[in-house]
């Protein structure tokens, strides 16, 4: 009979010890997983992209980067292209941010609108061009 008691009392003790756990961490929980999904939510919806294919090129050619402007890109060799150069529309600034080697970046910024221009070497040897605007 003792022992169905401490049993019983100690179930009693560990129900309310994690009740008032849950009660008091629950809130807070809420609270900081709720507000990152909905500041994702917004700026995902903010930003577009656009990726495309293409084959590997065998002389410097022109890409666009959305209303932002072009990147000219050449083929090193077989696993390496390089930045040409950047044409902007007007009211943008560039910053190149990888200009040679499997892959390249570029920023396009007018305000706060933000362009990236992504080209890399794909896995079939062709060229993958990804373009972010924000």
């Amino acid at each position: 009979m003792k022992r169905i008691v401490k049993i019983g009392s100690s179930s009693v003790v560990a129900a309310s010890a994690l009740a008032a756990t849950v009660a008091l961490v629950a809130p807070s929980a809420v609270s900081a997983t709720t507000a990152p999904r909905h500041a994702q939510s917004a700026s995902a919806a903010a930003c577009a992209t656009s990726s495309r294919n293409y084959g590997l090129p065998r002389k410097p050619t022109s890409y666009r980067a959305g209303s932002a402007g072009s990147v000219k890109i050449a083929t090193v060799n077989s696993g390496a292209i390089k930045i040409v150069s950047v044409s902007s529309a007007r009211g943008y600034r560039t910053y190149v941010d990888s200009r040679s080697g499997s892959s390249v970046d570029v920023y396009l910024r007018h305000g706060s609108r933000t362009v990236e221009f992504e080209g890399e070497i794909n896995d079939a040897g062709g060229l993958t061009i990804v373009v972010t605007t924000c």
